[in-house]
């Protein structure tokens, strides 16, 4: 059993399970034609995106907060 996310640009949400996996491997294939494949990493640098501050300085504030925060 497996499970795949799609954002579309539409205004949509749902959840749905196919039983088929003849169907199943035809809609991965349809989606791998017109679809581009998104890793993980996608959405955690979109996050940091724009951002004025450098990767050290987010890291460092990140670390002070933690530790301030675990005693």
């Amino acid at each position: 059993m497996g499970t795949i996310s799609i954002t579309l640009p539409i205004d949509v949400s749902g959840t749905f399970r196919i039983r088929n996996a003849s169907s199943a491997r035809k809609l991965v294939k349809e989606l791998e034609e017109i679809g581009e494949r998104v890793s993980p990493f996608d959405e955690v640098f979109g996050i940091w995106a724009d951002r004025p501050e450098t990767s050290k300085e987010l890291t460092d504030r990140l670390r002070a907060k933690n530790n301030r925060r675990n005693g």
